[in-house]
């Protein structure tokens, strides 16, 4: 008897698996450390669109990881929580490391070319916005009726923040959430995800 050969690794990762929490507990250490590091290490990292004008370029990716104070913190702490309660075992270590990056660039070029009058930005929930629509493109493959429900909830989410301003909270009385990071990590959540699919990086 010949066996049948096991479906690439991808087609194996579904919403039966459990996450690891343990990853999630390291993500939190790290970024309670980053948010520790007070105001010069915020400074030194954040989305700064004269700094990356003069070339520092590393505020790209590092901009997504640090926060203005502990409730900012704590609102995407929450955030990193549920989403990773919920698709966390619908792909690898590493296609999450691609889309992290993806969705981090993506927001802030984006940001840089598109929202000249943002000057500065930090936080996570671009990010994770991009999370989300990842997430709802590799559902498709698990339970279509979720990946619509999610794709609409997203999208109905991004729509009131374009009319209405802001859902959730801001930060602090002199701030203001910036809802473009939202769509442009949606926007690259979604080219992510289809990237990583097709260099066929689902290992």
């Amino acid at each position: 008897m010949i066996a049948e050969p096991l479906p690439p690794p991808a087609a194996r990762v579904g919403l039966n698996a459990k996450p690891a929490w343990s990853e999630l507990a390291f993500l939190i250490t790290v970024l309670s450390a980053l948010q520790a590091g007070g105001a010069a290490l915020k400074m030194a990292w954040r989305y700064d669109r004269s700094a990356l004008a003069h070339g520092q370029w590393w505020r790209l990716e590092t901009a997504h990881w640090v926060h203005w104070g502990w409730d900012h913190w704590a609102m995407n702490v929450a955030g990193l929580a549920g989403l990773w309660w919920l698709y966390a075992p619908l792909a690898s270590r590493l296609q999450w490391l691609c889309l992290t990056l993806g969705c981090g660039l993506g927001i802030s070029l984006g940001l840089y070319a598109f929202s000249p009058e943002v000057s500065w930005y930090v936080g996570l929930s671009g990010v994770l916005h991009g999370y989300w629509a990842a997430a709802a493109l590799m559902l498709w493959r698990v339970n279509r009726l979720e990946a619509v429900g999610a794709a609409a909830l997203l999208m109905l989410k991004l729509a009131f923040e374009y009319l209405h301003g802001p859902v959730s909270v801001d930060p602090s009385p002199t701030l203001t959430v910036i809802t473009a990071a939202h769509r442009w990590g949606a926007l690259s959540g979604a080219l992510s995800a289809l990237a990583v699919c097709a260099r066929r990086i689902w290992l």
